[in-house]
């Protein structure tokens, strides 16, 4: 059967089509229906990568489709056959010397299987560890692209050359000499040495690695995986020290080359900077955390600050307090000047608070021109109490932007925990009480959750 804009059998004869730029064509080959639909849900997903998968439920299709079309890669279940699996492993590897061959491997700690697979035409191990939509989809591509640089004579044709460059990822690659025998146009910029430079050279020089936090040096994963280490691989937050000095984060997949005796005679990497790729996902989880016009800690964020200081409080058999502040006349100033005068306000009064408070406490845009302060740990309600009279003060000093000066106010609602509630939401309501009634005594005041 074949997924992906298709679904059809192996045993009809399906013939693997030219697949279009971009797209991947996978045979994947297990005895189990549930595991290889399992393979098809993983490698379909966006977070994989661009893949059409078709499955055999064993070797004889398998067999005959790899006869009939080309495939960049198969996907060989170890529990497909353990009796036979390293003579079915011979008989891809004879029909399709050019398919990268990854076989999906049972347990984490049989590494003489691995050992063994690796020896039999092998390209890859997977460990159950890896099989996320993302790990698989980033090994089977590792592999195609490995396999791409193995046969073209270890990238010493023009033509090769010229495919090898192409690609995105970087590629680096040892001889047998356990010295720099490759770089393709990526690894020359990541690495700042130019190919003529590079070959020749120790790989621990030219793919100079360390520790993103001890600057430690990190083992030659390229050396290390010639001496037929299994698993090798770079840890997590390494990072690729380029010649010049510059930084890059790096992920990568590194086996061994081997010759058709199974003997190896090399090994090469690719890797990629995954610099951007984490900073981006830290700018998005900081927006879903943090107000968008101020910065500040949104709800949730907050919520969860909350929680952690009701567990402490607990534990220590401490105080905290928490102040629910809203803007006196916000409305009449947001109208009168406008929506962006308004906001300019809403960022400044939000300076104000955070330089107003300590920095262990929090300060949180609750919605429109309410705000909350955590803080942290207190003395009793005197002390927040000071500490809110102090808000009042310099939230009342002009605030000048745009060539004109405004003055606000505000009204604070306290409440103490645990005199006040021992829960997010009682200490939230009490407050907000407690501010309502301060702005209907007069406004800029304070007013509390219950009689101290």
């Amino acid at each position: 059967m074949r997924y992906g804009t298709e679904f059809q059998s192996a045993a009809s004869g399906a013939v693997a089509r030219a697949a279009p730029v971009g797209i991947y064509e996978l045979l994947a080959i297990s005895n189990s229906v549930a595991k290889l639909e399992e393979l098809v849900t993983k490698l379909s997903t966006p977070a994989s990568a661009n893949f059409r998968v078709t499955t055999s439920n064993g070797l004889e299709s398998a067999v005959e489709l790899l006869k009939k079309g080309y495939f960049a890669a198969v996907l060989y279940d170890n529990n497909c056959n353990t009796v036979s699996c390293w003579e079915h492993l011979h008989a891809l590897r004879a029909v399709a010397p050019d398919t990268a061959i990854l076989v999906l491997c049972n347990g984490e700690e049989d590494s003489q299987a691995q050992r063994d697979a690796l020896s039999c035409g092998a390209q890859e191990c997977i460990l159950p560890s890896d099989c996320t939509p993302k790990g698989l989809g980033r090994l089977v591509r590792n592999a195609i692209e490995r396999q791409a640089y193995g046969r073209s004579d270890h990238g010493r044709s023009a033509s090769a050359g010229i495919t090898l460059d192409s690609i995105g990822d970087a590629i680096l690659s040892i001889g047998v000499d356990g010295r720099v025998s490759y770089l393709n146009r990526v690894a020359e910029i990541m690495t700042g040495w130019r190919r003529e430079d590079a070959v020749g050279q120790p790989p621990a020089l030219v793919f100079h690695i360390v520790d993103e936090l001890t600057r430690q040096p990190v083992p030659d994963p390229l050396t290390r995986a010639m001496r037929g280490e299994v698993g090798v691989g770079l840890p997590a937050n390494c990072l690729l020290m380029r010649k010049d000095g510059c930084e890059y984060l790096v992920e990568d997949s590194v086996a061994a080359i081997r010759r058709a005796d199974g003997q190896a005679c090399g090994a090469v990497i690719v890797f990629r900077d995954v610099g951007r790729q984490r900073a981006s996902a830290r700018h998005f989880a900081h927006l879903a955390q943090h107000d968008g016009l101020t910065n500040l800690p949104n709800r949730r964020l907050f919520g969860e600050r909350l929680e952690n200081a009701i567990v402490l409080a607990q534990r220590h058999g401490r105080q905290f307090a928490l102040l629910y502040l809203d803007l006196d006349g916000f409305k009449r100033i947001n109208d009168s000047c406008g929506h962006g005068v308004g906001d300019q306000l809403l960022r400044s009064v939000a300076d104000r608070l955070v330089h107003g408070v300590r920095a262990s406490d929090t300060v949180c845009r609750h919605g429109g021109d309410e705000f909350v302060v955590l803080l942290s740990e207190v003395d009793g309600a005197e002390n927040a109490a000071a500490s809110a009279a102090t808000i009042l003060r310099i939230l009342s000093a002009p605030h000048s932007f745009a060539g004109q000066e405004l003055c606000i106010t505000a009204s604070i609602g306290i409440s103490v925990y645990p005199h006040d509630g021992h829960d997010a939401t009682s200490l939230v309501g009490g407050a907000d009480s407690a501010m309502l009634r301060a702005k209907r005594g007069g406004r800029n005041r304070l007013g509390f959750a219950s009689a101290t």
